[in-house]
């Protein structure tokens, strides 16, 4: 259960960054989003900056050697949401599977 919603959650972070412009973000006023907004900038970005990071550094020859031309960033961006549509698939599958066990009849 915990990571289909950490998959939603990384599906609907990777499609909000790749529709929405950076320049039109403005956080709330509350005190509540304030703290998490902190709390995000100081442990959360680091790390998906180290990551990313890790990520252009291996598609950028890769993409080169392709002649795909876009930037690695979007690219990687992209690859992360995909991952989570394939990764809440199969946890969509799972459900279901045990709903169709539960729901069949048992004759003995």
């Amino acid at each position: 259960m915990l990571m289909g919603f950490a998959a939603l959650c990384i599906v609907l972070s990777g499609i909000w960054t790749l529709l929405v412009p950076q320049a039109t973000f403005q956080p709330a006023a509350s005190a509540a989003a304030a703290a998490s907004g902190e709390l995000a900038e100081k442990y959360v970005a680091p790390g998906f900056n180290q990551l990313e990071d890790i990520g252009v550094f291996m598609l950028t020859p890769l993409l080169k050697k392709l002649g795909i031309p876009m930037a690695p960033e979007r690219v990687f961006t992209i690859l992360l949401v995909i991952v989570g549509f394939l990764i809440l698939r199969s946890f969509y599958r799972q459900i279901r599977r045990t709903r169709v066990r539960r729901a069949r009849p048992h004759y003995y």
